[in-house]
């Protein structure tokens, strides 16, 4: 992973984080938390298979 994609990951995992972590640090919208890291996985999965002279 080259820095720019760590960055970009790093950034995704806060984001996803702090939209369904609450004040208590536990996850309050479990069902959508889940969804949106598949949802991110997925993203991830196919940007990786179009190869590095796409991106």
């Amino acid at each position: 992973m080259t820095g720019d994609e760590d960055a970009e990951a790093r950034e995704i995992a806060h984001g996803l984080i702090q939209g369904y972590i609450g004040p208590d640090h536990k996850v309050i919208q479990m069902r959508a938390f889940y969804a949106a890291l598949v949802q991110a996985l997925k993203q991830a999965r196919d940007k990786g298979r179009e190869g590095p002279e796409s991106h």
